[in-house]
């Protein structure tokens, strides 16, 4: 399905607000780091370091157990979090009179793609089973390329 771009004058000037307001900030963020003498990205690259460490306690908690230390309030550990779920078989074995209205049967698209791709069925044989659901998703990159003016 193409994308129409009608390009509204209302939005184009929101969007050079959004871009002014961020490279604005952007240079503010530079000017700081100046004034700092440097002390904000040193702080930056402190923040990663501190995130490559985190995840060295990880594997370390994994390898070695918990630590918890009630003087100073440190703690790591790896807590079992339990996902359920219920086989449809044995549901409709205990509970017949629900067994229609809690188990879903749902079409594996992954596979009827493999199906399709070896010629095995046909788009105009899964149309009438082929459900369509459209969705709309807000796409504003911070970044984008810079605006080309037209001569």
């Amino acid at each position: 399905m193409a994308t129409e771009y009608p390009n509204p004058k209302e939005v184009e000037q929101l969007l050079d607000n959004f871009h002014r307001l961020l490279a604005d900030a952007n240079d503010l963020r530079k000017q700081a780091n100046e004034l700092s003498g440097g002390l904000i990205e040193q702080a930056l690259d402190l923040d990663a370091a501190a995130s490559a460490v985190k995840e060295e306690i990880r594997d370390a908690v994994k390898e070695h157990g918990n630590y918890k230390d009630l003087s100073t309030g440190w703690e790591a550990r790896i807590e079992a979090r339990v996902s359920i779920s219920y086989d449809p078989e044995r549901f409709i074995e205990v509970a017949p009179d629900y067994a229609q209205a809690c188990i879903v049967q749902q079409v594996d698209t992954t596979k009827v793609k493999g199906l399709l791709k070896g010629g095995l069925v046909t788009d105009d044989q899964l149309e009438t089973a082929t459900i369509r659901k459209v969705t709309e998703a807000f796409i504003c990159p911070t970044n984008p390329k810079p605006k080309v003016k037209e001569a």
